[in-house]
């Protein structure tokens, strides 16, 4: 829906997206918006996605305290990073997007208000027991949150390449089950080939990986046939820099010298 591909009708793209962010309480102005960025200046400070590991000012504790935050608090961390190009000082966005937040802000609040007078009134009356009221059906949300948050560090961060296929993680799976995962999540994974070719269908990716490998075969070192394989890799890196680009740079060069003074 960010990239605005999935549907031909553009009100129903729209719509569908406005819904989703309704529920996340991202307003889907603003994922696009952030999305876009994250396209257009990748691993750069300026890119608004992987706020706040893009940027070299924070410290390298602050950014890994960040990440176990987004980890653990997606659902809160979400809509931080997504609605922060909306809150920041000299927005980027334009008046008639600032007015489309404003407006997918309003129904996020009258959604989870119904929610609230919905459970508070079954609550009161007794009309449910406790236990169907319990908060455990938040679960799923909370861990869709923590997902995506694995995701996006999977991804990018602890690399430092500004190249679409070398700052990013691609995985490429072999196991039918992670195949399976991956056709369902639009092939996502492919990530090298979906940063490049930002709106080529999600079929296409596999092919534009192997021609990727053929006219840069360094690109195999971060082309992983496992999930697992992707996370232990970005384990090690965030261990050394929890962030990407010029933040990574001056953590590996940082960490070097005081090696070297060691």
């Amino acid at each position: 829906m960010g990239h605005m591909t999935l549907l031909k009708n553009t009100t129903k793209r729209l719509w569908i997206g406005r819904l989703l962010g309704m529920i996340l309480v991202i307003p889907f102005t603003c994922f696009r918006a952030t999305h876009l960025t994250h396209h257009a200046k990748m691993c750069t400070p300026e890119d608004y996605e992987l706020w706040p590991y893009c940027k070299p000012k924070y410290s390298v504790s602050s950014r890994r305290a960040f990440c176990v935050f987004d980890l653990l608090l997606g659902t809160l961390s979400a809509p931080i990073i997504y609605s922060r190009i909306f809150w920041k000082r000299n927005s980027p966005l334009t008046e008639p997007e600032c007015a489309d937040v404003k407006f997918e802000y309003m129904l996020s609040v009258l959604f989870w208000s119904a929610i609230t007078s919905i459970v508070v009134y079954l609550s009161m009356t007794e009309k449910v027991s406790s236990e169907s009221l319990s908060l455990w059906w938040f679960a799923p949300l909370a861990f869709a949150a923590t997902l995506n948050s694995l995701r996006k560090l999977i991804e990018h961060v602890g690399l430092s390449n500004y190249d679409p296929m070398f700052g990013t993680r691609t995985i490429q799976p072999t196991n039918p089950i992670a195949r399976l995962i991956s056709f369902g999540n639009y092939d996502l994974n492919l990530h090298g080939p979906h940063h490049r070719y930002g709106r080529a269908k999600h079929n296409e990716l596999s092919e534009k990986l192997a021609e990727a490998l053929e006219n840069q075969p360094a690109v195999r070192d971060i082309v992983f046939r496992s999930y697992s394989g992707a996370a232990w890799h970005t384990l090690q890196c965030v261990l050394k820099s929890p962030g990407v680009g010029e933040a990574c740079i001056r953590d590996l060069a940082t960490e070097k010298e005081t090696g070297s003074s060691a």
